[in-house]
């Protein structure tokens, strides 16, 4: 019984991180496409925020949000935060604004973020998303966002990651994997 155990643990193991890529890639495409049509729908200027830098080091790139600039031109956050499964994170491949180049207009306060776990002041990257379909940046990049497990970070070809690419002129995706 302990050997039939033994080597079964492993294949496990690895289906249930499998899953949790597969569980956080899904959660990232399903917020982009909500974001999108939001912006579509409703005439305003949206985006998908991903933090890159918090108070707990755990939680850098495991933690998406939804903004939206209503008719007072404020940035407010929408809903609370989604949290990734451990070990699983996001890397902005290529496209992403920096917090500080979000569209501001002249005057408007910064966004008010929830708090991430206590840290009320998280740096994030941003993909932004425009009531015509377009996304902000320059429209000759293809946008790529790559989820994968944190002990990939420092490969450059992971084994298994899950990518989602964004045409930067009609805000439409294509999800990659290996």
């Amino acid at each position: 019984m302990g050997i039939v155990l033994a080597s079964v643990a492993p294949a496990i193991v690895q289906r249930q991180r499998a899953s949790n890529l597969t569980q956080a890639g899904n959660r990232l495409a399903d917020m982009i496409t909500s974001a999108r049509q939001t912006s579509l729908s409703r005439n305003m200027i949206t985006a998908v925020i991903f933090v890159t830098s918090t108070s707990d080091a755990t939680l850098n790139g495991r933690v998406l949000g939804f903004l939206e600039m209503g008719t007072d031109r404020v940035w407010k956050q929408s809903g609370g935060w989604v949290y990734l499964p451990e070990a699983v994170e996001i890397q902005d491949m290529n496209g992403a604004a920096p917090h500080n180049a979000l569209p501001m207009p002249s005057g408007a306060p910064a966004p008010q973020l929830a708090r991430v776990k206590g840290d009320a002041n998280p740096a994030y990257s941003a993909l932004v998303f425009y009531p015509d379909g377009r996304m902000r940046g320059d429209s000759s990049l293809a946008r790529q966002v790559r989820v994968h497990f944190q002990s990939d970070a420092q490969n450059a070809s992971p084994a298994n990651y899950y990518d989602v690419v964004l045409n930067s002129d009609t805000a439409t995706m294509r999800i990659q994997r290996p």
